[in-house]
């Protein structure tokens, strides 16, 4: 069975909700850095709620973990995450630059806000994979949220 690439940057950062949603153990390959885009909540959801998305921004970039996944798990993902585009983007990690596959949104609503169960996902993956503390408070004021 064919693997490839997957660069999670929102709620499928955290390890154990990405493996829950896959149904198995995910392989980690490490954390990556997809530039000249910028994370944002502009992704809407029926209940009125955002979820995460990537745009382009060139003076931005943006963290994620790299899992290795089977086509199958990709047409899982490719049903369960409605509104997303499948694409394949240039990631830099410390072994090189790699090609992975993410999710877009074409959908770009401003003034929408996660959920603090969707935000706090997001923050305990990025502390899981140590992610800059920098980055993850920018992620926190971005979804309109208080603490960090």
């Amino acid at each position: 069975m064919k693997k490839i690439l997957y660069f999670a940057y929102a709620s499928n950062l955290k390890q154990e909700l990405f493996e829950e949603r896959l149904g198995r153990t995910a392989e980690y390959k490490g954390v990556g850095i997809l530039p000249k885009y910028g994370f944002r909540f502009n992704h809407p959801m029926e209940d009125g709620s955002a979820r995460a998305n990537i745009v382009s921004s060139p003076n931005e970039h943006v963290y994620g973990a790299i899992y290795e996944i089977s086509e199958e798990d990709l047409q899982h993902f490719l049903k369960n995450e409605p509104g997303y585009n499948y694409q394949q983007v240039d990631i830099h990690t410390n072994k090189g630059k790699i090609q992975a596959g993410t999710f877009l949104s074409p959908e770009n609503q401003p003034n929408i806000f996660p959920s603090e169960t969707y935000l706090a996902s997001i923050i305990e993956g990025g502390k899981q994979f140590k992610l800059p503390n920098d980055y993850l408070e920018n992620i926190v004021n971005r979804s309109g949220a208080r603490i960090f």
